[in-house]
């Protein structure tokens, strides 16, 4: 925990490409939202496929289903 520089428990931290970000938002109480728009923000774009409409989403999980047997 010390080369993440975690100072306290809990935590939430994300490692991406080698930097570490830490949650700085409330962790009492912890809401589902806050915990989205961080990810969203810490995760680079070109990690995510943006699904903008339901032809989009179909297509998506189409592939999915086909390469995950």
């Amino acid at each position: 925990m010390e080369k993440l520089r975690v100072s306290r428990l809990p935590s939430i931290v994300v490692v991406v490409e080698g930097r570490v970000i830490h949650y700085r938002g409330s962790m009492h109480p912890l809401s589902a939202k806050s915990l989205r728009v961080f990810a969203r923000d810490v995760i680079p774009n070109t990690f995510l496929f943006k699904l903008s409409n339901h032809d989009g989403l179909r297509r998506f999980v189409d592939q999915w289903r086909y390469y995950n047997k």
